[in-house]
């Protein structure tokens, strides 16, 4: 006599999360403004990177085969800070050492 067929339990889900597809404009400082086009054209990629609130465009012709949106995105905030390094003229040090001075309790007069 045969029993009922057990029934062994439901493995759970893991949970999969989306690449977003719309990003932060870090040249306006907007929320979800930035949008990243990638297109083929004669078997070379190429993304265009536009924000709708500030009409910054900026188009990348060299683009690897693997990249996604977010690979570009990455590559654009490193450039972005790049630039931004190079045409800084104040001086960190300087602030640096005013913060540490600060702290430190130094002579009491």
């Amino acid at each position: 006599m045969g029993g009922r067929k057990k029934t062994g339990k439901k493995e759970k889900k893991l949970r999969t999360y989306a690449i977003p597809k719309v990003f932060d404009c870090e040249k306006c400082s907007a929320d979800q403004t930035l949008h990243i086009n990638i297109s083929k054209k004669n078997n070379k990629k190429e993304a265009k990177i536009y924000c709708i609130k500030c009409k910054y465009m900026i188009k990348y012709d060299k683009v690897g085969a693997l990249d996604s949106a977010i690979d570009i995105y990455n590559k654009w905030c490193e450039d972005i800070h790049n630039n931004n390094d190079k045409n800084y003229e104040g001086n960190d040090d300087f602030v640096d050492e005013v913060l540490d001075e600060e702290d430190d309790p130094g002579e009491t007069l």
